[in-house]
């Protein structure tokens, strides 16, 4: 065997000969940032492997003609390349795939990386799970990743599920998912993801849970996302989304979560949201869309359990078709302009855990109908211009462990011994409300 050089190498480094004969690849870019030397026999391999990439699939067009492919290159994917042409089934793709999500994303300090570059099955590596000796799982969460996400990653083509979440990812999703087509999961959350998501994304039409939340992705949401009929779980929030809601999502009538909280969106909350009826818990809090009332379409998804419309400008009453909602358990529309009375037909909604509406505008006195709601863990209604009588049903809540009645609540009157001697109160705010007999509250 004989060894080719397209670059002088060093002289002060290492000696790269193997037992093997061959030439370690890794150990050039540790010690001297470029690939110089090799077998001649392996540069055939590695340049047969890079016209097979090309004839795979549009993911390998760039990524043969990209400058870093250069041969001397120590970037993760050419390293990729070079390790896979010093084994004998140098055509493993997946392994190549594989090897170039390890190089990409700082292997070499991961938590968990049983057996990877081993010449065990890529089957039998940490995190990867096959069936018919195809991988259809990776699950690299809490792994200290460190980088960018492969476009590689596209020629895993029996791919069903991605599991990236919790580590330190840079860059953006890239567009060659979207030739995963049997994905049904992909979960890439707290990663500190950035750009902006694919359109690509509209050609898996597999996907059921898609949850790239508490990240840095910017730009809008693309209307493709229409495409995804058998979406379950569409979970977006606390990112940097900006622009409208596409009006796309109106076939997206498989959705159980719809989870867009914490982002920039704007305009107004479109009609189609009705459409979604499936839903069951929609989080849509602290967006920027337009002033406006509560949409009606709301009062249609009757699956809903978990609503979350806090700080995002309604405006107008609580209106009485609220009450449609007889399944939901959380409420929240704290942060609001929300005014008028507090309506009686609250007493219907008896699966309430959880209702929160502070910081509105809501008058008038408390009625009567809120001690129907026996579940109620949770009741906070500070921060808005109740007063008159406290009724007396309200010491049917026995479940309660948090109250509030304040701050703005001054003129509200009554008393809570009766519930004080049922249950504990760990959490009651009465603030500036003095008139109010509650000897197991505390003022905050």
């Amino acid at each position: 065997r004989k060894y080719r050089a397209n670059l002088t190498a060093t002289q002060d480094c290492i000696e790269y000969q193997l037992p093997n004969g061959q030439v370690d690849i890794r150990a050039q870019c540790k010690c001297q940032g470029l690939i110089s030397k090799y077998l001649e026999e392996t540069e055939q391999k590695y340049e047969s492997l890079k016209e097979l990439l090309g004839t795979l699939s549009p993911v390998s067009t760039s990524i043969t003609t990209e400058p870093q492919l250069d041969k001397s290159s120590c970037q993760p994917r050419n390293i990729a390349l070079w390790n896979a042409a010093t084994r004998d089934r140098w055509d493993d793709m997946d392994r190549y795939v594989l090897e170039v999500l390890y190089f990409s994303l700082d292997g070499d300090n991961w938590l968990s990386a049983h057996l990877w570059l081993s010449d065990d099955p890529t089957c039998d590596w940490a995190g990867i799970e096959c069936m018919a000796n195809e991988i259809t799982e990776i699950d690299l969460s809490k792994n200290l990743l460190h980088g960018e996400i492969p476009g590689e990653l596209g020629l895993l083509i029996h791919l069903e599920y991605i599991n990236l979440m919790a580590n330190q990812l840079t860059g953006s999703i890239p567009n060659e998912i979207g030739l995963l087509q049997n994905l049904r999961r992909i979960e890439i959350s707290l990663c500190e993801l950035t750009g902006t998501l694919p359109t690509e994304l509209g050609a898996m039409t597999s996907l059921e849970i898609f949850d790239v939340s508490l990240n840095s992705i910017k730009g809008t949401i693309p209307t493709e996302i229409g495409n995804l009929i058998n979406l379950n779980f569409l979970v977006l929030h606390d990112n940097l989304l900006s622009g409208h809601l596409p009006k796309e999502i109106e076939n997206l009538n498989q959705i159980s979560l719809f989870y867009i909280a914490n982002n920039l969106l704007t305009s107004s909350i479109p009609s189609e949201i009705g459409m979604m009826t499936y839903v069951e818990e929609l989080l849509m809090s602290d967006n920027l869309f337009e002033a406006g009332t509560m949409p009606t379409e709301l009062y249609g998804l009757t699956k809903l359990n978990r609503l979350e419309i806090d700080n995002i400008k309604i405006q107008g009453s609580l209106p009485k078709d609220l009450s449609k909602l007889t399944l939901l358990e959380i409420f929240y529309a704290t942060s609001n302009s929300l005014t008028g009375t507090l309506p009686t037909e609250i007493g219907l909604m008896t699966s309430l855990t959880s209702l929160d509406i502070e910081s509105n505008f809501l008058n008038g006195s408390i009625p009567s109908e809120i001690g129907l709601l026996v579940d109620l863990t949770a009741l906070a209604l500070g921060g808005n211009a109740f007063g008159g009588e406290l009724p007396s049903e309200i010491n049917n809540l026995s479940n309660l462990v948090r109250l509030s009645l304040g701050p703005r609540n001054r003129g509200i009157s009554g008393s809570l011994a009766k519930l004080c001697g049922i249950v504990q109160l760990i959490g009651a705010e009465l603030l500036d409300s003095t008139q109010l007999d509650c000897p197991c509250c505390t003022e905050h």
